[in-house]
């Protein structure tokens, strides 16, 4: 039995399957949440010309006048005008271009209007150059790199794409993943339960967490029961359509655990199996032979999920251009004494004290009792060894779902 922190090293060693992540145009309102696949570039100066910073009068700082006479008026969304006379002005409305000739804006709070004349009501007001004025390419200039492939699409380069007159755009999406529940006493949602059975959860729980940090992926959904022949066969279907499959149950020591025997029938490379960490030691991981990638997670739901968030959320991260921020460093609130030498993942509630993160930790009955992970934002880890947690130490935190996403 390997230890967490080696099990997370085998399984980040571990290549990305081809042709996991596709390249796919999406209009840009829909891309919200996905990553950008292309660099973006500048098609032209930011502003494309000197645009007016204030409501008022354009004039030349070489004018030494304090009363102006306007020629004109400016207005956003028009041509851009020319002053003829230097010691003249040209009313000029924010957003518009400067006129020709002007290079100073004096907002009208500044100015009094009487017989068609701008006179200064301050005197000594400082004519500078370029004053209330956005100078044209002072953002970006033309084929400028404004973002990088990679980057989370979120309001903000919406905005900037917009702004810069895309429309669609080439996005990273995840694809061809398959996860598989196991299990006689499961039953789909919405159908008639006998005492004995319970309902299919878990794949819907794995689905969730990873289009949390992966919007758009084609995740499929398959269910085997505990029969050797139907798991060997269902097993045999899916490893050849699928690249990355993730399993939930059937991986344990049961005399109906048929998973390990039958993806060795398979030709899927055990690479590790059981981890000294709680919950979830049961974790199975391996390759297959047409470079697949092979979780197999505890049936237990708060393992299984776990798991996921742990392990699997990482090893997708290794196909974005840009890493995500999957953990964070957070405070523990209070001590507490869990024991043992593994690795332990402890639920926790998130809460802000004095200005700093802390997480308040929590337990379930055991790692079958998922009703407590409502009221917890995720997990930290406490390093094997420790057997507590401690108050005011800092933590690895792992959210559920995507701060990124968020943020």
């Amino acid at each position: 039995m390997i230890s967490a922190s080696e099990a997370h090293c085998v399984i980040q060693s571990t290549n990305i399957p081809n042709n996991l992540y596709k390249v796919v145009d999406r209009p840009l309102f829909d891309a919200l949440g996905l990553y950008l696949a292309e660099d973006i570039f500048a098609k032209r100066n930011q502003p494309p010309f000197n645009r007016s910073m204030m409501d008022g009068i354009a004039i030349s700082s070489l004018s030494k006048n304090k009363i102006f006479r306007s020629e004109s008026i400016a207005r956003a969304g028009f041509e851009r005008l020319t002053l003829n006379d230097v010691d003249n002005c040209i009313e000029v409305m924010t957003g518009a271009p400067v006129p020709e000739g002007c290079d100073c804006v004096i907002p009208y709070e500044e100015i009094e209007e009487r017989d068609g004349l701008f006179e200064l009501i301050d005197k000594d007001y400082n004519i500078v150059a370029y004053k209330f004025i956005h100078r044209e390419g002072s953002d970006y200039k033309a084929e400028d790199l404004l973002l990088e492939k990679g980057r989370v699409i979120n309001s903000t380069v919406i905005s900037l794409l917009s702004s810069i007159g895309i429309t669609s755009v080439k996005v990273l999406e995840l694809n061809s993943i398959a996860i598989v529940s196991t299990g006689d006493e499961l039953v789909e949602p919405g159908m008639d339960l006998k005492e004995h059975q319970i309902y299919r959860s878990n794949p819907y729980a794995i689905r969730a967490e990873i289009l949390s940090f992966f919007p758009n992926s084609k995740v499929d959904l398959f269910h085997i029961n505990d029969d050797e022949k139907e798991v060997l066969e269902s097993l045999s279907h899916i490893l050849e359509k699928y690249k990355l499959v993730i399993i939930s149950g059937g991986v344990s020591k049961g005399k109906y655990d048929y998973i390990p025997s039958s993806l060795k029938k398979l030709s899927v490379k055990e690479l590790f199996h059981k981890v000294k960490q709680r919950p979830g030691k049961p974790l199975w991981f391996g390759t297959g032979p047409l470079e697949q990638v092979v979780f197999g997670l505890p049936g237990n739901p708060v393992s299984s999920l776990v798991n996921t968030r742990r392990h699997i959320i990482p090893f997708l991260e290794k196909g974005l251009e840009r890493p995500l921020s999957t953990s964070y460093r957070i405070k523990a609130s209070e001590t507490m004494e869990i024991g043992s030498s593994f690795t332990h993942f402890i639920p926790v509630s998130i809460s802000v004290i004095d200005g700093a993160i802390y997480g308040r930790p929590s337990t379930g009955n055991n790692s079958g009792d998922f009703s407590k992970l409502v009221f917890s934002e995720g997990f930290i880890e406490i390093p094997s060894d420790e057997g507590r947690v401690i108050k005011d130490k800092v933590y690895d935190f792992f959210p559920w779902g995507s701060l990124e996403q968020r943020i």
